[in-house]
């Protein structure tokens, strides 16, 4: 039996190559089939996602919980997971709506949008451990 274990950033990294793999086949194509969307495409999309996975999970691995840190760094977690997202969303968004770049009010509103949003997240999350670490002084 294979043992999956918490403390091997190997696992961390090949964890994402079989879940998006196993994503592509259960969602990417029946998307093909019903939408009619080029498996091509469908691939890249799965790749692109799965790449900026694997390439944000050494710093969520830093931050994991571990026997001397139990409560692990849910702040920084929660920092690593915006940034994830915001990455994820606007390579989704450039890719779904076709960005032409020679468009440059059309790019900037496609990427500056999701970036916008993910401003907003890490600077909501600094406000709010802010607040509790002045809560904790108190």
């Amino acid at each position: 039996m294979l043992k999956i274990d918490n403390e091997s950033l190997a696992v961390w990294c090949l964890a994402p190559l079989f879940s998006w793999a196993l994503f592509g086949m259960l969602v990417g194509i029946p998307v093909h089939i019903g939408l009619g969307i080029s498996l091509s495409s469908v691939e890249t999309f799965v790749a692109i996602q799965c790449g900026l996975q694997i390439a944000v999970s050494p710093w969520l691995f830093a931050a994991r919980a571990t026997a001397g840190n139990p409560r692990s760094q849910t702040v920084r977690r929660a920092k690593v997971v915006v940034v994830w997202l915001t990455l994820a969303s606007a390579a989704a968004i450039v890719q779904v709506f076709d960005v032409d770049f020679a468009d440059k009010g059309k790019a900037a509103l496609a990427l500056g949008t999701p970036i916008f949003v993910g401003l907003i997240g890490l600077l909501s999350i600094h406000w709010f451990q802010r607040r509790l670490n002045s809560n904790w002084r108190t």
